[in-house]
């Protein structure tokens, strides 16, 4: 991420007391959205906090996953099939 943009982050927080949320960790990075690493990426660089998209299977586990992803790369919506989290 560039200085740039982490020296405006640290800014807005400072100046106008603004919350910053990593939307599915820390996006436009070589970073894969949703992972434990773009979590960690967004608070590394100033972020307060992340904005999570969670679904749960057909056997009541949650689950970190962005349904318009699922769409856009396999054809079908979370809630359009029955998961268990085992075979998830």
């Amino acid at each position: 991420m560039k200085k740039a943009v982490i020296s405006k982050i640290k800014d807005l927080k400072k100046t106008k007391g603004i919350l910053i949320l990593g939307h599915r960790g820390c996006r436009k990075t070589e970073i894969q959205e949703n992972t434990i690493e773009a979590f960690e990426k967004a608070f590394d660089v100033g972020s307060d906090g992340i904005e999570i998209d969670v679904d749960s299977t057909s056997d009541n586990k949650l689950v970190v996953v962005n349904r318009w992803f699922l769409n856009k790369n396999f054809g079908f919506f979370p809630w359009e099939r029955k998961f268990d989290y085992m075979k998830f």
